[in-house]
């Protein structure tokens, strides 16, 4: 920049240059810590995480979402960072936008997680050079499977005859158990929005035998056969049953959607039933196990999932 000076004589002119430092860049690149695991299912999303920037350590220490104190600046994951060969799957990495900041020393937290990860509480202690772009990365952990995964899940059921061909007509209901209230309720007013305010936890069979029901919410459900075509039974009890059904790695059938910490995850429950018994109760992926029966009990443990009579009759 050009300045201009008055000179006049017999006086002692003054001329005052400010110079602005040259600031540095910063932002943040958020992680998953398992993006394998996670990148099939939209809900893991790293986007909207948000993050304060601040002068002393203990201000960071001390900010929460609720009273983030006085931050510097702020960051908000905002651009989705994909795999190049697998532009379909969620984002593995989540940006920030660009924020210049002096040289110096800052302190970042974590005040908002994305939607069904961990949120980071330490405090990163960031230096910024002159003229530098600053990279954080700061990696979260996907919450716990059931406790996140909803509308990816499905139950189906068969129904066949003694021979083995399939029944049409037969309805079944569904119930999911609300924590909240300890009431049945149907599923699909956990979340009744989008596609699954149109579709019903009542089902009946079709040409195959077959009702599928999908898009369900992670919890524990009630089966019921409420009708049966005429000469046929129905099933004899209701049973109760957990989704997703998770099973030790080290005894699993194989074929599983889904695998963290030890356990296999499948997202489809799947069971036959025949003579109002159930006879089979398959795996995603046709992997099938015959479950014994016992004086009228259904025995079978699949993984952390157990059959059992409903509350009321136990």
């Amino acid at each position: 920049k050009v300045h201009s000076i008055t000179i006049t004589a017999g006086k002692t002119s003054h001329l005052t240059v400010k110079d602005e430092p040259i600031p540095g860049v910063a932002y943040i690149e958020k992680q998953n810590s398992v993006p394998g695991v996670t990148n099939v299912i939209p809900k893991y999303t790293l986007l909207h995480a948000v993050f304060g920037v601040y002068a002393t350590e203990a201000e960071a220490e001390a900010a929460t979402a609720e009273n983030p104190g006085s931050p510097l600046h702020t960051f908000t994951t905002t651009i989705e960072v994909k795999d190049s060969e697998h532009p379909e799957y969620v984002a593995f990495k989540a940006e920030s936008e660009r924020v210049e900041l002096f040289a110096g020393t800052y302190y970042v937290k974590e005040l908002q997680a994305p939607k069904n990860f961990i949120k980071d509480s330490k405090v990163y202690p960031v230096t910024v050079a002159v003229g530098e772009t600053k990279k954080i990365e700061i990696v979260n952990d996907p919450m716990d499977f059931e406790d996140t995964l909803d509308h990816e899940l499905s139950i189906s059921i068969r129904k066949k005859d003694a021979s083995g061909n399939p029944i049409s007509g037969a309805t079944f209901a569904i119930e999911y158990y609300s924590k909240t209230f300890d009431v049945w309720i149907d599923p699909y007013l956990v979340d009744a929005t989008g596609d699954s305010a149109s579709l019903s936890n009542v089902l009946t069979t079709d040409s195959n035998g077959e009702a599928v029901f999908r898009k369900l919410p992670a919890g524990q459900y009630r089966i019921t056969e409420t009708s049966a075509p005429d000469g046929y039974s129905l099933l004899t009890e209701p049973v109760i049953i957990d989704l997703p059904v998770k099973v030790s790695a080290a005894v699993s059938p194989g074929g599983a959607d889904y695998t963290q910490n030890g356990y296999d995850y499948y997202l489809t429950y799947g069971l036959t039933v025949q003579e109002g018994q159930i006879i089979e109760m398959p795996f995603t992926g046709g992997i099938g196990v015959m479950i014994p029966v016992v004086g009228g009990m259904l025995l079978a443990f699949v993984g952390g999932s157990r059959i059992r009579k409903t509350k009321e009759e136990e």
